[in-house]
């Protein structure tokens, strides 16, 4: 078993929100219920070493938090397809809980996926590379991961050089890539012999941009339907994971429009003449831009991208609404826990 020592306050009165159980089960174990957010937050950072409390215990005495073993989630070979999906919903569910409360894990991998097979919740484990938002990065900071599941913006020569800001997209694009990883590289638990060939370069030890393009290379594939599905999925599921990956590309490149529309904006905003207004140089092929389309407007778009609110995007996936699946359940939590999402459809105003 692995142990975690640390410090903690206990109360004498514990609150559980409806949500709890679901965090300690798929988190920690149920002593981590008793330490307050700003240790915890600590805790999180400190992983395997003493957390000191910032104030007095109230008892006086540690908690001994023990994590019993686990296994990845893609060596398990309990589970049905439909339980792989709620596995990852679960843990879908968990990580944005706790950005929400300002933990960022950052290291979406399949290694920190796990499950517990005796009682069947999955874990999110690892929490070396988190960062609680609000405080200074470590020294040392870099945009860290494992390049064969990291977001694809992040696998480029600005964010190796620590010019692009971790997202919480950028996770999410990562419990997606796992998932297509898991279904097509694994069968009962076991490496398959040959899974698509771009799948297996996605992991390039030494390029990371080379990494980058071959995800986005079966994306396309499986977007545009010319990457079947593996034969141990049901049709029916491989759609709603094809679906996923339809809707995460077509947010990846409303993004990288939205960019570049406002970098060109605000290039011509600096370069235009002192009286007329206009840009000192003008491309008279260009069209002009649709009005409406103001540079205020395009800032205010890609702000709901950029933040936790890419939410209301991930939420109305079929992802989330599959019959049989968790996903509407979990949708419930977070449009109750988690503010600025919008409404449910159909709700009242």
């Amino acid at each position: 078993m692995n142990a975690v020592a640390t410090n903690a306050t206990v109360g004498t009165e514990i609150t559980r929100p409806s949500e709890k159980d679901l965090l300690s089960g798929i988190l920690a174990e149920e002593a981590f219920e008793d330490i307050d957010r700003s240790v915890r937050q600590k805790a999180i950072r400190q992983d395997n070493k003493a957390c000191k409390a910032e104030r007095p215990l109230a008892r006086g005495y540690p908690v001994f938090i023990l994590l019993s073993k686990y296994e990845p989630i893609s060596t398990t070979i309990s589970m049905t397809e439909i339980e792989l999906l709620n596995a990852f919903l679960a843990l879908i569910y968990c990580h944005a809980i706790l950005w929400s409360i300002g933990i960022e894990h950052g290291d979406i991998t399949e290694g920190n996926l796990m499950f517990d097979d005796k009682n069947k919740k999955p874990k999110l484990c690892d929490f070396d590379l988190a960062h609680v938002r609000g405080r200074d990065h470590p020294s040392g900071y870099s945009n860290t991961g494992t390049w064969a599941f990291m977001a694809m913006e992040l696998l480029t020569i600005d964010a190796m050089n620590g010019e692009v800001a971790r997202l919480y997209r950028h996770d999410f694009e990562s419990f997606i890539a796992i998932l297509i990883w898991v279904v097509f590289r694994y069968r009962d638990g076991k490496l398959v012999s040959d899974p698509p060939l771009w799948l297996v370069e996605w992991a390039q030890l030494n390029r990371y941009i080379c990494c980058a393009a071959n995800r986005k290379h079966t994306f396309d594939h499986i977007r545009k339907g010319s990457l079947a599905g593996p034969t141990s999925l049901s049709p029916a599921m491989w759609k709603v994971i094809r679906g996923a990956v339809t809707d995460l590309q077509r947010c990846i490149n409303r993004c990288e429009g939205l960019a570049i529309d406002i970098r060109m904006m605000e290039w011509a905003a600096r370069n235009r003449g002192p009286d007329e207004g206009e840009p000192r140089t003008v491309n008279k092929r260009r069209k002009p831009a649709p009005e409406g389309h103001s540079l205020a407007k395009l800032k205010e778009e890609l702000k709901g991208y950029d933040g936790l609110v890419f939410l209301d995007k991930v939420l109305d996936m079929w992802l989330f609404s599959f019959d049989g699946s968790h996903g509407s359940f979990f949708a419930e939590l977070l449009d109750t826990h988690i503010e600025d999402l919008k409404p449910p459809t159909g709700s009242q105003s």
